[in-house]
């Protein structure tokens, strides 16, 4: 099974997005917490340790996806702190 792990959680906005599992993932999604998308990123490796500053956004819960060919395979939630 095919997990995403964010760290620190919650967190001011520096992230650190670990991919697990056997699956490789090709594209990755940030939503709010009213499910609107505020970005995709399309991953060109199979690297499985992200970095990503989200302070940019306002405090609340988020949620990743991960995606491999189109079909959801992990999520997770996260809360960005004041």
């Amino acid at each position: 099974m095919a997990t995403l792990n964010v760290s620190p959680n919650p967190g001011k906005g520096k992230f650190m997005v670990e991919m697990q599992g056997n699956n490789y993932f090709d594209d990755l999604f940030l939503y709010d917490s009213s499910g609107t998308l505020l970005w995709e990123w399309a991953l060109s490796s199979r690297v499985q340790l992200y970095q990503f500053d989200l302070s940019q956004y306002k405090a609340g819960t988020y949620f990743l996806k991960a995606d491999y060919k189109g079909v959801t395979k992990a999520t997770a939630k996260f809360v960005i702190l004041p």
